[in-house]
């Protein structure tokens, strides 16, 4: 049986797009029809639909007509190159969900506390940690944690690091801090190498649970100072640090390790609440 094929507005039908469209595509080399006949009508096989899809897709990830036509100029078919940005597809659909994600939740919380952020209250039990104690801005914390990293033989993959600020003001450019991590089973020091030990008591804490990108972290934690005003909650000041926050890595499978980071925001408040 002779397959069926479609003309050029058939296809656009199909597709869903317009018969201008086609031919534009058709014009710069990208979606040539599989047939001319002698009147000049362009007909298009069924399964080229998916290569329109393809290029659609390509698009709306910022490749250029020029960009998708050299690919093709150098011997290439669609369904490779399709195959050659699905990871940054599922990634920017990934970033996509995170943000409509995101978005929702702080809408919420926006109507249930006034604030960017809805905490919990938290018991916390008393625990151990190594801590390296530094003085500088916010922006350097991760050169810190590598730098504290570096002086143990190995780092369990479920480590829970930490950084303690010993002052809940926002000091962004001098922040007194301590970086640590929860001792634990096999955290090794490496030798000749001496880190401090503290012992931290239980305390309560209004918790907020943050993934992704740290770069909002600094907002939200002014929003959890706001939180704890509105509600009248006492800071509990008895502590070694003000405020902390815990890195957790997350097991879900996120194409940017910023996106797996699970951050948990701790502010002390005291459990004689007016």
């Amino acid at each position: 049986m002779q397959e069926q094929l479609l003309t050029a507005g058939e296809f656009a039908k199909l597709a869903r797009t317009t018969k201008r469209t086609v031919l534009w595509y058709a014009e710069k080399g990208i979606l040539l029809p599989c047939k001319i006949d002698d009147s000049g009508y362009r007909f298009y096989k069924p399964q080229q639909i998916i290569d329109f899809q393809s290029v659609l897709l390509m698009r709306k990830l910022g490749l250029s007509i020029a960009e998708i036509t050299t690919m093709l100029t150098g011997g290439q078919q669609l369904q490779q190159l399709f195959e050659r940005q699905r990871g940054l597809i599922k990634q920017q659909i990934g970033q996509l969900e995170r943000m409509l994600s995101d978005t929702t939740r702080y809408y919420h919380n926006l109507d249930a506390s006034g604030t960017l952020v809805l905490p919990k209250l938290k018991q916390v039990k008393s625990f151990d940690m190594y801590v390296l104690t530094k003085e500088g801005p916010y922006a350097r914390i991760k050169d810190y944690t590598a730098e504290f990293q570096n002086m143990f033989v190995h780092l369990p993959s479920g480590s829970v690091r930490l950084t303690a600020f010993m002052r809940s003001a926002y000091l962004p450019a001098k922040a007194q801090m301590k970086i640590g991590v929860i001792c634990e089973p096999g955290l090794q020091l490496k030798p000749g190498l001496t880190v401090n030990r503290e012992t931290v008591p239980a305390y309560t804490a209004l918790s907020y649970m943050h993934q992704g990108s740290t770069t909002l972290l600094s907002l939200l934690w002014q929003e959890l100072g706001r939180y704890c005003r509105k509600q009248h909650f006492v800071l509990d000041t008895s502590l070694p640090f003000a405020n902390v926050e815990f890195y957790r890595p997350d097991t879900s499978a996120y194409p940017d390790p910023e996106d797996s980071l699970l951050t948990e925001l701790h502010m002390p408040v005291r459990t004689d609440k007016p």
